[in-house]
């Protein structure tokens, strides 16, 4: 059985793991990552190609034997928030952690990088391991930006994985069709007169004024759009004045969000009446309302003929019992929709979780983890999927 084969890497991908996991870096400044990664993947006596997409690498394996041309792609980038586990491998880097586990799928494709190099000859084709930087961002991110470097033009196919606390270690789980939400930046400035807080009816009170805009928005996704579209408008952020300032109505407000669909029609659509209703609202108040959208990513939708390549090669590693066939999207975005939208492609999950252990926070969350144990099932499903799709 494959996950027996791949147990002896398990020592030295967990390690990578977690030596990532000490030293987080964020988008387009995986300076030490990208590095490490380079060496490993010289090592292996692998083709490597750095110089594209900032911090990418890239490891290409020619086996010379006639087949097709396969990437795999793994992110490495962390985030911007203070890690707040208590564990030997907690992040060493202040205000930066891998609470997403890119550390893990990064280590993750070099365990299976290694197990293809040590074992080529059960290859053909060409495989291209692909360790991509910036999917949490910044904007366009990093998926695009190596799309556009041109490395990736002669791929038939390409897959990658993300793990997942919603089950357990030793599942892995598939979603036909649309996986993941697009998603575009929102950021809006509002300017007025700021004034006495004893006085409001002296200025304009910018925070009340944001509140009707906000409480607007949410009136697009219940009262116009089909309910049976997906639509998610949130804002994250507010910052106006200063908190020791108590008597002071502010004369700007920055507010962000997020802005999440499936549907084009639907986003444009929204992004129209965002602007529209930011206009009429700050004009029935008389002061400045700024819009300003950013598009992140599209929808991440999943090509059936390599998502019914993973399948099989899921039930093969994990057996029928320890399947599982999503039955929903996420409205979560990830930028491994960029390659879906050139390339066939699938991007799966398999599971981290082990209540046992506590391990069942979701990604993004200060105490997230993984079970270290998933690894193995996440190479052996990886290898599986690669001798699949190489055979032409």
């Amino acid at each position: 059985m494959l996950v027996s084969e791949v147990e002896k890497y398990q020592e030295e991908v967990v390690s990578w793991r977690r030596d990532f996991h000490m030293h987080p870096e964020i988008g387009f400044q995986e300076f030490r990552t990208s590095e490490i990664v380079k060496k490993l993947l010289e090592s292996f006596g692998l083709e490597v190609i750095t110089g594209f997409a900032k911090t990418a690498v890239l490891g290409i394996l020619h086996t010379g034997r006639k087949g097709n041309v396969v990437a795999v792609r793994a992110d490495m980038d962390a985030l911007n928030m203070q890690d707040e586990k208590e564990c030997v491998y907690r992040s060493q880097t202040e205000g930066i952690c891998h609470a997403c586990g890119h550390d893990a799928h990064t280590a993750n494709l070099l365990g299976v990088a290694k197990y293809v190099s040590e074992h080529r000859e059960d290859f053909c084709g060409t495989i291209k391991f692909l360790f991509q930087p910036a999917e949490e961002g910044p904007a366009p991110g990093g998926a695009k930006t190596v799309l556009d470097s041109g490395v990736l033009d002669d791929v038939d196919y390409i897959f990658a994985a993300h793990n997942t606390p919603e089950i357990e270690s030793g599942k892995l789980m598939v979603r036909y069709g649309f996986a993941n939400a697009g998603a575009d930046e929102l950021y809006i400035t509002l300017k007025g007169k700021g004034c006495h807080g004893a006085r409001p009816n002296t200025g304009n009170d910018l925070i009340v004024i944001a509140g009707e805009i906000i409480a607007a928005f949410q009136g697009i996704v219940s009262r116009e759009t089909d309910p049976l579209e997906n639509l998610v408008i949130s804002v994250c952020s507010i910052h106006a004045g200063r908190e020791n300032a108590t008597n002071v109505i502010p004369s700007e407000l920055k507010m962000s969000g997020t802005i999440r669909t499936f549907d084009e029609k639907v986003r444009e659509y929204t992004l129209q009446r965002i602007r529209k209703i930011v206009e009429k609202i700050c004009e029935l108040h008389g002061v400045i309302g700024e819009v300003h959208t950013v598009f992140n990513m599209p929808s991440l939708c999943n090509c059936k003929e390599v998502t019914d390549v993973v399948k099989e090669a899921c039930i093969e590693v994990v057996g029928k019992e320890n399947f599982v066939e999503r039955a929903k999207p996420t409205m979560g975005a990830e930028d491994f929709a960029y390659y879906t939208k050139k390339i066939k492609a699938c991007n799966f999950y398999f599971g981290s979780k082990n209540e046992k252990r506590n391990i069942v926070y979701r990604g993004h969350h200060p105490k997230f983890d993984i079970e270290e144990d998933c690894l193995k099932y996440s190479m052996a499903a990886f290898l599986t999927v690669i001798k699949k799709l190489m055979v032409k």
